[in-house]
């Protein structure tokens, strides 16, 4: 049966690499199922974020300066929660391609409820000691940023146990083969999120003006909504999950051992790549105004360039993992080449685009300013050479998660990211005064490193010897 019909045949979407030969074509037909619907849940998630941002925009640079503060302290702490999504996606692939549900679904039942540990871990401290937390990242001296940044992380706090939830039930049904049942909640939630803004933030109808309170708050409704829509779907059975709830809500170290094996290295390398990113925004913020700006619009231009490589990387996470637990380590391996090769297609071909038209997709952010304009298009220029390599880093780090090789991962972060980016850019941006243009090409110099790394890692094939 080829993979075509096969989907057509489950109405659920559900995806199993049992129904694949070794035909290279039915390969990348998979790798296309399971790719498209991550790419459009990033690209959704892209184009909402940017309107959410606008939307908040409209309260002035004071409300848009405390809710990124806030959000970068968020995204550190979320690092950490990784532990439990990475090692459940991978997990359940495993037990997928084996065909034993029963375990995947154990292995969700175990993941629900050390979610909501760690929701309250987290979330508690974060909620009471929000003012305190924000100390650390809000230096500006600017009153009404930092009582915004504490609001709004404070409200974000109380939604951790929506999110975390959310997170875990993406990356079972990821691992399952689902992909579509996240693309769906993403869309549900962001039209709730966006409606919600509209009402909250502005005081439209019945309800207050909220500010970035009411921004908050509707974040944290269209999560509580996400959370209701995933139990639905886990419970009546979506992704083929049968969750059996006799066994209560006691943790088993045989069932979690293996998911903190792999998922413990991948929270530290969440943690390094977000702290490494909070560290290099500072030598940026150490440029000056313009050079920051310029900063914030290229990174936002170049996410567009992410999509297809978050969407392989996905599809070789759960490809990889079921190929595996199937014992097919060979084709586990030709899949993650092919996801590869495509992502570097096109990611090559964006940075074609970022190369020879920087300024159009600048000005969809900034359509005035003629200096944060040309010091973004430089940028744009600059990372239009590492974007095939990007590629490559994103889909084999997301191929080694998917079996397991975490550690590789974390340990190629860390070099890249710490020695490589951070020390360069200070060298380069502030030592030798080459500013933001220096501080780019250490980013681009970390991104070919670890693609190397990374690269010879996945094709020296260790990685099918692991045992979990």
């Amino acid at each position: 049966m080829s993979i075509s019909e096969t989907i057509t045949k489950h109405k659920k979407t559900k995806f199993n690499v049992s129904t694949i030969g070794e035909n290279l074509s039915d390969i990348r037909k998979g790798l296309w199922i399971l790719a498209l619907p991550a790419v459009g849940e990033m690209l959704l998630n892209t184009t909402v974020g940017m309107i959410d941002t606008a939307m908040v925009g409209r309260l002035g640079k004071e409300a848009v300066a405390a809710v990124g503060l806030a959000n970068r302290l968020i995204n550190i702490i979320l690092g950490a929660f990784m532990a439990i999504t990475i090692g459940t996606t991978a997990m359940v692939a495993r037990y997928f391609g084996a065909e034993d549900q029963k375990k995947a679904a154990d292995v969700l039942r175990q993941s629900i409820i050390t979610s909501v540990l760690f929701a309250l871990i987290l979330g508690i401290p974060s909620y009471f000691l929000a003012k305190p937390l924000m100390k650390l990242v809000v230096f500006t001296g600017d009153n009404l940023v930092f009582e915004g940044a504490a609001t709004y992380f404070r409200v974000m706090a109380a939604s951790f146990i929506f999110l975390f939830l959310n997170l875990t039930a993406s990356g079972a049904l990821r691992g399952a083969g689902d992909m579509y049942a996240p693309l769906l909640v993403v869309s549900l939630t962001n039209i709730v999120n966006l409606i919600g803004n509209y009402f909250l933030i502005y005081g439209h109808g019945p309800f207050p003006c909220l500010g970035i309170y009411g921004a908050a708050l509707a974040t944290l409704i269209s999560r509580a909504v996400a959370t209701l829509v995933y139990g639905y779907m886990l419970f009546s059975g979506r992704g083929g999950f049968r969750i059996d709830w006799r066994g209560g809500i006691k943790l088993s170290k045989e069932i979690l051992a293996p998911v903190f094996k792999i998922g413990i290295p991948a929270a530290v390398e969440q943690l390094v790549m977000r702290g490494g990113q909070f560290a290099y925004y500072f030598i940026i913020i150490s440029l000056g105004t313009a050079a920051q700006a310029a900063h914030e619009v290229a990174i936002n231009a170049e996410s567009i360039s992410f999509n297809p490589g978050f969407g392989f990387a996905l599809a070789a996470t759960t490809m990889v993992g079921q190929f595996l637990g199937a014992n097919k380590p060979d084709l586990a391996l030709r899949s993650g080449k092919e996801a590869a090769k495509i992502a570097v297609v096109m990611m090559t071909l964006l940075g074609l685009c970022f190369f020879l038209f920087p300024a159009f997709f600048v000005k969809l952010f900034v359509p005035n300013d003629q200096e944060v304009i040309d010091l973004a298009s430089m940028c744009l220029k600059i990372v239009a050479f590492s974007e095939p390599f990007f590629a490559i880093v994103m889909v084999y780090a997301g191929a080694l998660r998917g079996a397991g090789d975490t550690l590789a991962v974390m340990v190629y972060t860390i070099i890249g990211v710490w020695f490589l980016r951070i020390g360069l850019a200070y060298l380069f941006a502030i030592v030798l005064g080459f500013g933001l243009e220096g501080a780019w090409w250490a980013m681009n110099i970390d991104i070919v490193a670890r693609c190397i790394l990374l690269w010879h890692r996945f094709n020296s094939g260790k990685w099918r010897e692991l045992t979990i």
